[in-house]
């Protein structure tokens, strides 16, 4: 049986290309193409950083990637699950 290419749109496989921060430069450039910011993100800080519900109907939420601009701004995204 021949082995396939993984699909990134499963998370697992996503997190294993984009997550890693032995190679943040493929984040890097994922996140400026699809962002597509004013300023080009220059650097990037992987984190699994919980953050608590403030209401009961809340979703879980997860800050997983802080990012740095060219001119200094920060950029954080989360993850609602």
């Amino acid at each position: 049986m021949g082995k396939g290419l993984l699909d990134p749109k499963v998370d697992f496989v996503f997190k294993n290309i984009f997550g890693s921060e032995k190679n943040p430069e493929i984040l890097i450039s994922f996140l400026n193409a699809t962002l597509k910011p004013k300023n080009k993100i220059i650097s990037v800080k992987i984190k699994g950083t919980d953050i608590a519900k403030q209401f009961i109907e809340d979703k879980y939420s997860r800050l997983d990637v802080k990012a740095t601009t060219s001119n200094n701004e920060t950029i954080n995204k989360i993850e609602r699950t």
